[in-house]
């Protein structure tokens, strides 16, 4: 049984926490952090995404921000609070409970991602990093959460690139359930068969170049589910709260065959061939904390490492 809890927070502090000074500009704050190597980082940037100051720690105190210190203390699924200067906040999505600031989160067993809508003093002189500067704050590169939660910024902004449905590759993709079959030899046997007798199938083109992709699911809003395996989320009172399964596929390129004892082969469209991988190897659960949608909404990774399962 997997088990949605809503635990519930003291935060008089945080409520009666100070708005920031009126002379202030918008900004996102990212904190990220790796549950396997217990590497931390933040990041601020502006509302075009140029990155403006980060660090590899709980604590930005560099370049402009010696002025004004951002600091944090999360547990490892981000939960917790944020200081923004002199003034402390809760991560949460409604102003009201968070002090002032809005805060969404996702985390897996692997990693968690913390996104923050703030306002920063007009008068701390920012300029974007160059690329140079930006450090890697962790080993394994990009985490699975601070992608995740890019893909649902994009969509809420209008992007259909994730839609199941979507066509975004040169072939038509589908989603079909088909028999895979890589030869092209036939025996004797078959060739005295009657020659009426066609059989249909799909057959790889080359290696069929396989890729990961990954189908996003929210299974359940606020209310528990079973499934096989035990796992659970938690959140602050007055947050909404989701669980989402992603369900590792392999997809394969591939070209519909039809096949006769008598005549020569007949080959017809080129498509991607999208099936779950056996065993859910590469599957795995998230919460999302902020951000829910409604029970059985889905979208499609593509964009997945090279290679089978």
């Amino acid at each position: 049984m997997k088990l949605l809890i809503a635990a519930t927070w003291i935060v008089p502090a945080i409520l009666a926490a100070p708005s920031l000074r009126k002379e202030s500009k918008e900004a996102m704050l990212f904190v990220k952090f790796d549950k396997t190597t217990s590497e931390t980082e933040i990041t601020v940037t502006d509302t075009t995404s140029q990155v403006l100051g980060q660090s590899c720690t709980t604590v930005l105190n560099s370049g402009p921000f010696v002025d004004f210190q951002i600091s944090t203390k999360l547990d490892e699924n981000g939960a917790g609070n944020i200081t923004l200067g002199t003034n402390n906040y809760l991560v949460h999505e409604l102003a009201e409970y968070s002090g002032g600031i809005i805060c969404t989160r996702m985390y897996n067993d692997l990693d968690s991602f913390v996104r923050c809508s703030i306002e920063v003093p007009e008068t701390l002189q920012l300029a974007p990093l160059s690329k140079k500067s930006l450090k890697e704050c962790f080993v394994r590169g990009t985490l699975d959460m601070e992608r995740t939660s890019h893909i649902f910024a994009a969509q809420l902004e209008g992007s259909d690139e994730y839609l199941v449905n979507s066509v975004s590759l040169d072939i038509p993709e589908l989603l079909p359930e088909a028999r895979i079959v890589n030869t092209t030899t036939w025996n004797t046997t078959e060739k005295r068969a009657d020659c009426n007798a066609w059989s249909k199938g799909v057959v790889r083109i080359g290696d069929g170049d396989p890729h990961q992709n990954y189908l996003n699911t929210q299974i359940s809003i606020n209310a528990g589910t079973t499934t096989g395996n035990s796992y659970s989320c938690t959140a602050h009172t007055g947050q909404s709260l989701c669980m989402w399964r992603n369900t590792a596929h392999t997809a394969y390129s591939v070209q519909t065959r039809e096949r006769n004892p008598c005549y020569a082969d007949q080959w017809g469209e080129r498509y991607v061939l999208v099936s779950p991988n056996s065993n859910n190897v590469g599957s795995l659960y998230y919460c999302v904390v902020g951000t829910c949608r409604n029970q059985g909404n889905n979208w499609m990774d593509r964009n997945g490492r090279a290679g089978g399962p």
